[in-house]
């Protein structure tokens, strides 16, 4: 090669504008980093992203509250961001309130902020509070109280009420107390043990300092106590009657139906014998409601064995309508 030769330029690559605004955010754990590819436009909606330190690669994100041992940790980490992002994540943590209690710990970590990408375009209109993040949460929620029929039956469903808090669910934390309260006795002060299931010692006690069994529990507790009372106190009226042959008036069939102990047309009607059999198998006879200082859950499920046990064939009887009855009663969800 001549030495007055020119040596060409060679042009750098130009990058697509997307890796442009793309970067790494690292979250350090007791044994590694974690890393996540994130959008820095996306990110600028979090109040903590222009203060977080920068590293070569990327940002450092400190996450409080996380048990990085859990394979949930990471993905409530993925979730979150990709609600920021605009993906609709949400889905894939249907039925598991340890993982969006997780999910609110990384929230908090990024500043809790109040608005996310509700579409890949569309930045959601902020000011109310009430993002995307926390309608999806509590949708997820109430579809999964739904899927179950009632909330108890979630494993660990008591974690429903720390998310609650942590956010600011107003609907949720009315949904746990409607179940919350179904195990509680007259003289609860706390939560009772028997729900803690594998919930650890540390969220127990933010658990119990939410102070959810309180007065106005306990009134819940009590009229509902009364009015399945009620109910079982019209039925031995009902049955009594009817083998003395007295006849019913317009008014107590109409009292008989609104507490839904009228027999329809393919009941097996009950005897009162084998009735009040059963109320003294279940030690609920006599049927005094001061005396009686178990759950209401216990009540539901004596009223369910009782059906059980007087079943006919496929023919219902007054204790199915009941059943069917109490069991919304005290397992309504809260207005929305």
């Amino acid at each position: 090669m001549s030495p007055h030769r020119k040596k060409r330029k060679v042009k750098a690559t130009p990058q697509p504008p997307e890796y442009m605004h793309h970067t790494m955010l690292r979250v350090p754990t007791p044994e590694t980093m974690l890393e996540f590819p994130v959008n820095i436009s996306r990110m600028s909606i979090c109040p903590v992203w222009k203060n977080l330190k920068s590293l070569r690669k990327g940002k450092k994100l400190e996450i409080k509250g996380l048990d990085f041992n859990d394979r949930k940790a990471k993905r409530a980490i993925e979730i979150v961001l990709g609600l920021v992002h605009g993906d609709d994540v949400l889905v894939d943590c249907r039925g598991d309130p340890r993982l969006l209690l997780y999910m609110t710990e990384v929230h908090k970590a990024l500043g809790s902020p109040q608005r996310t990408y509700h579409t890949e375009q569309r930045l959601e209109p902020g000011g109310s509070g009430y993002s995307f993040f926390f309608r999806g949460i509590t949708n997820v929620i109430f579809e999964l109280g739904r899927e179950e029929k009632y909330l108890y039956r979630v494993k660990d469903w008591l974690l429903f009420a720390l998310v609650a808090d942590r956010i600011d669910l107003y609907s949720v934390k009315m949904l746990v107390r409607n179940n919350l309260v179904l195990f509680c006795r007259s003289e609860q002060k706390s939560l009772p043990d028997e729900i803690k299931h594998s919930i650890g010692d540390e969220e127990w006690a933010k658990l119990q300092s939410l102070k959810m069994v309180d007065n106005a529990m306990l009134e819940m507790r009590k009229r509902y106590v009364d009015t399945i009372f009620k109910c079982l106190r019209l039925l031995s009226h009902q049955l009594e009657n009817f083998e003395k042959g007295v006849l019913l008036n317009e008014d107590d069939f109409d009292t008989y139906r609104q507490y839904r102990v009228a027999p329809c047309s393919s009941c097996r009607t009950l005897s009162s014998y084998e009735y009040h059999r059963e109320l003294r198998a279940s030690r609920l006879w006599p049927l005094s409601t001061s005396s009686y200082g178990d759950r209401v859950i216990d009540l539901i499920h004596a009223i369910y064995d009782m059906e059980e046990n007087t079943l006919f064939r496929e023919h219902c009887n007054q204790l199915s309508h009941l059943y069917d009855h109490v069991r919304r009663l005290c397992c309504k969800e809260p207005l929305m």
